[in-house]
């Protein structure tokens, strides 16, 4: 299961090493065949150039999920601590619709590929497979950014639960008159546990609270 999940979250890092590995063999053998054995491969510049395809959109989506595209920060920095997430909220939605968009432009250029039955001049390929680097690759980025977000609002779950742990712990039971020690610390399991799952969604820990809390005359928490 650990190796299955390490693979999802990093298969565009180990299809583009591997893609990079076979391009410099490629590559490799081309140079060594050109100058000592006076005869090139027909078939190595027209590998080496679809793998770089594959590198360059799929390196993008690893890209989104590293963190590791370029950004201009100096008017985000300018901007209260309010406005830089809305402006990063704006980030991710553009981001979404362009991602999307050039997914749907690139399926109908892998169907108009496939409807033509073009094929490469030195490998004989499809050139559909070719193009279907385009569609797979933002399909990814559309995956990472969708993750991000899911992160990003489970971060702002803990962060709202960890402020109503602050409350019990540091201000008494204030506010909760039927909640004892046992019951607190109850609660917090669950604010930081189910609150937080990745199928519950978001919801503010007040919210939860008023669902939370038994009636009057009990003195604890019951999961």
């Amino acid at each position: 299961m650990k190796v299955l999940k390490k693979l999802a979250m990093n298969f565009e890092a180990y299809l583009c090493a591997i893609a990079i590995a076979v391009m410099s063999v490629v590559v490799f053998v081309q140079v060594v065949f050109r100058f000592i054995v006076k005869s090139s491969l027909p078939w190595s510049e027209e590998l080496s150039r679809y793998l770089q395809v594959y590198i360059t959109f799929f390196g993008t989506a690893y890209g989104i999920q590293t963190g590791a595209h370029l950004g201009i920060e100096a008017f985000t920095h300018l901007l209260p601590k309010g406005g830089r997430k809305v402006l990063a909220i704006l980030v991710q939605i553009v981001s979404m619709l362009v991602c999307t968009l050039i997914l749907k432009l690139g399926v109908d250029i892998v169907m108009s590929q496939m409807a033509s039955g073009q094929v490469s001049p030195a490998m004989r390929i499809p050139m559909w497979v070719i193009y279907g680097a385009i569609p797979m690759g933002m399909a990814f980025c559309v995956i990472r950014l969708s993750l991000i977000h899911i992160s990003e609002q489970r971060q702002m779950c803990i962060r709202d639960s960890s402020c109503v742990v602050y409350h019990l712990c540091h201000h008494g039971y204030y506010g909760f008159p039927h909640l004892d020690r046992a019951g607190a610390v109850l609660l917090c399991r669950h604010l930081l546990g189910r609150l937080c799952h990745p199928n519950a969604g978001y919801r503010p820990a007040d919210v939860y609270l008023r669902g939370f809390l038994p009636a009057a005359g009990h003195s604890s928490v019951h999961g």
